[in-house]
Order: C-alpha cells, then structure tokens, then sequence
C-alpha cells in the first residue's frame, strides 16, 4: 500500500520542479567555520587521518543474514605498519585492525553497496581516501551477488535484499548495543550517515533514498534493449519491504545501472542531494540508457552529474591491478577489464582522481557542512570531464 501511495503522489507531484525542503542535516546546522574549513586538505589531496580498515560479520536477525562487511575509519598508523593489499597484488594506505583515531570524532558513516558480481573492497580508490578525510566506510558483500557466489537465477532475489543490506550494516554501526556498534559507537555520528554504491550498488543507492520502480517501465524497456535490471523483474503485485531509509542524508551513484527502471517519475521523491558519476565510454551501463535517466528523473535542486571523458564502466574500481596481473585482454577479466582498463580508456590513475576527489568534496560539504568542499563542487569541471547542475 505505502507503494502504491508514493508511487501515486510522484505521478501526481512529477519532478518538473524545484525539490521539496527535503530533510535538513543537522551538518548545515553546525557547519564548521569557514577558517576551519580552509584549513583542511583540498578534497583532492590526501585527507589528514591515517586509514585503518577491518573485517566484520554483520547479523541481520531479521532476515537471518550475515553479511559480511569491510569498514575503513580514521586510525593511527605509522609509516612502519604494514599495508593491506588488494587481492595481493596492489598495495593499499590502508592498516589492517590500526587502532581508531577519535580526534576528530564523530565522524560521518557512509555505506558502499558494490557492484553486480563486485565485492565489497572493490573500489579502495574511493573508500580509503574518503575515510581519510574523516569518515567511517562500511562495505557488505550482499549475498549471492559477489564475483565469488554470484547466482543469476537469483538476480531478483539480490534486488529484493540489497537495500536492505544497506540499512542493516547502518543500523548496525550506529546501534552501541551491538558488537560492530559498541566497537565504532564513539567514531560515528549517527545524524551523518550517506550511502554510495558502483552499478548495481549505485541503483541501490537510489532505491534507499526512495527511488520508486516503475515495473511497467522496466518491462517496456526490457522488451526492446538489455540490463541486468531485466533479469530482476519481479511480481509488482508483490508484497515488497520498504527500502527507503530516512537515516540517510546523502546519495552518490557510481556509473549506476538500472536508470530505465524507474520510469518518468520514480525518482521525483528522491528529496535528499544525490551526486551521479559515469563515464562517457561505459559500456555496461551506458550513460544514454542507464545514467543519464537517473541524473534527469531527479528533481531539480541538489542533483549534480559529472561525466568523465573515456572512463569505463570498471573505471569506478580497482580491478585494473588484477586485470593486469591475470593477462589483460587475454586474460581471465578481459571481457569486463576491457570497460574500463583498456588501451582506448582514460588513464585508471587520472579517472579514480577526478571521482575520488568529487565524490570526498560531495560527501564533506554534505555530512560534514565544509564550505571549502562545497566551493570546490561549484566551481568548474576538471580537465577531461563534465558537469551538469539542476
């Protein structure tokens, strides 16, 4: 019924104009000081926090889920701690099970929901710079959708459950009565909490910050083009869980697929600032069918899309380093290395700089009220890359 309700008041509301008040963060409210802000690094540069990084099991009780779940953190380390490693091959800032620095708590807590077949420490470029700036990072593997257990036959099942993995690593982290909780309860502040998520993980992000599927529109799609989305398809005289979660204050797709999904109007109620990336030689989820809809769907007032030229689909993660390591093109990832880690895209260095430095600018100015951070997402698009505003 709740659906059917919301569905009904954006057909009704359509997102021709300017978003709602949406929920205001209480970031805005105690917005640091513009000296302070200053102070800081550029969200380009390396943040001031050591990064340290640990391996949780996540028990949702509800579902009789575990999920298991890498969080990154600001830690005290030292130049002789020993760096974790991606798969054993690219060595990571990262210091595994470092003792948390609490100088600057509490920080902002944000989920990362990897891709279809990804994993949850796919995309390290990303989530150790961010905690580097002063965040908590939490990734889970969601079950039978990893590069180790994926199951296509389970794709809508996955759909089901994803959001809801989200919001249960969150509830988690912030609940002190938990074991994860107890263990980071002084590091988060629970008023700061956004969601980021790469493909599959950024069609996720979109449903927990209350994006509305449009079965019709899926189906019409599915019947004339391809997506994984097509495989996801289910009942829509089903009963589904809720999957927005008013916890979160922040949204950041990452060359997010699942565009179609949401029709004309599923993302109108989307009232919390959303920043897309993608890149302009995506192959898997191509920005004409798959990002683009979600950029415009929003409404007006808070959405951002920032394009980065010759970047592919796999521009978002590390597998670069293993694509290399197993043979590239002719190796065992050479189908999906070639979107993202080929001759004809843009450098993996020069990509994961622009994203990671928009995104940490995103995620400051928004859960962390920096004025600093908010100039730097006004100002004009780096070199190789465009941004649009509406």
């Amino acid at each position: 019924m709740k659906r059917l309700v919301r569905a009904t008041f954006c057909l009704v509301f359509a997102c021709s104009g300017e978003a709602g008040p949406g929920r205001e963060s209480e970031a805005e409210s105690e917005a640091e000081s513009e000296a302070e802000s200053e102070a800081r690094p550029s969200p380009a540069e390396r943040g001031p926090f050591g990064v340290g990084v640990t391996t949780l099991a996540v028990l949702d009780e509800t579902r009789d889920r575990t999920l298991t779940t890498e969080v990154w953190y600001p830690a005290t380390v030292s130049d002789d701690d020993p760096r974790d490693t991606f798969f054993g091959i690219l060595e990571l800032s990262s210091v595994r099970d470092a003792p948390a620095d609490d100088s600057g708590a509490p920080y902002p807590l944000v989920i990362f929901s990897h891709g279809y077949a990804g994993i949850r420490n796919q995309s390290p470029y990303f989530t150790e710079h961010l905690a580097s700036h002063g965040f908590v990072v939490a990734a889970p593997d969601h079950p039978r959708n990893t590069f180790l257990d994926n199951d296509a036959d389970a794709t809508a099942e996955v759909l089901v459950n994803r959001p809801l993995d989200v919001s249960a690593v969150a509830g988690t982290l912030l609940d002190a009565e938990t074991e994860a909780g107890a263990r980071f309860a002084a590091s988060i502040d629970a008023s700061r909490v956004g969601v980021a998520g790469h493909s599959f993980g950024g069609f996720t992000t979109m449903l927990v910050v209350g994006g509305v599927i449009d079965w019709e529109a899926l189906a019409a799609f599915c019947a004339e083009g391809d997506s994984v989305m097509c495989d996801a398809i289910v009942d829509p005289d089903a009963e589904l869980p809720e999957w927005r979660d008013d916890r979160f204050r922040a949204a950041l797709p990452l060359a997010p697929g699942g565009g179609r999904a949401f029709g004309e109007h599923g993302l109108c109620g989307v009232d919390v600032p959303v920043f897309v990336q993608g890149g302009t030689a995506d192959r898997t989820t191509p920005i004409a069918d798959e990002v683009r809809p979600i950029f415009d769907g929003l409404p007006a007032g808070g959405a951002s899309l920032l394009l980065i030229e010759d970047a592919g689909h796999f521009s978002f993660t590390d597998i670069c380093p293993l694509y290399e390591a197993l043979g590239g093109a002719d190796g065992a990832f050479g189908d999906i290395g070639e979107d993202g880690c080929g001759k004809d895209n843009v450098a993996i260095d020069e990509a994961h700089a622009i994203s990671r430095a928009w995104a940490t600018a995103f995620f400051r100015a928004e859960l962390q009220g920096d004025d600093a951070a908010r100039a730097y997402l006004e100002g004009a698009a780096p070199e190789h890359a465009t941004i649009e505003r509406r």
